[in-house]
């Protein structure tokens, strides 16, 4: 292959180069979500099932979910869980899962009968998407029970 040739194959080489690294500029400008206010939230939000500032919850929720999760719904959601578990004695700990668009937070809780997953999933600006009560099956080696 003679140089002039392969002087242009470099060339575009270079130029296709370019084009990536101009379509890949703008996402190392963003901030990748820090979970860390979300599981802050979520710890917050425990704790305030735990007292029954139901009213204070539902700030933390996104328009949708304010709509399908009043007050009065949380605590009717909150017996459910007591009469099912019993008294709720304290937060073990919490991992965080990251899907895209969404920071699901899993904070560990002791209740009087069994463990429980208290899930919140968050998407946009740090509100609950959703919350779920689940079961916690203890696994080997977990610190959190």
């Amino acid at each position: 292959m003679n140089r002039s040739k392969q002087a242009r194959r470099l060339r575009a080489a270079g130029q296709a180069m370019l084009v990536v690294l101009a379509l890949l500029a703008p996402a190392w400008g963003k901030k990748h979500h820090d979970t860390t206010v979300d599981q802050n939230i979520a710890t917050e939000l425990v704790q305030m099932l735990s007292t029954g500032n139901f009213q204070g919850m539902v700030v933390h929720f996104n328009k949708d979910q304010r709509k399908e999760y009043s007050p009065a719904k949380l605590k009717q959601l909150w017996s459910a869980v007591l009469n099912e578990y019993g008294t709720f004695k304290k937060q073990l700990g919490l991992d965080a899962e990251d899907v895209p668009g969404y920071d699901i937070i899993n904070v560990h809780c002791s209740f009087q009968y069994a463990p429980v997953i208290v899930r919140f999933v968050f998407s946009d600006h740090s509100l609950v998407d959703s919350v779920f009560f689940v079961p916690d099956t203890p696994k080997k080696n977990n610190p959190t029970t």
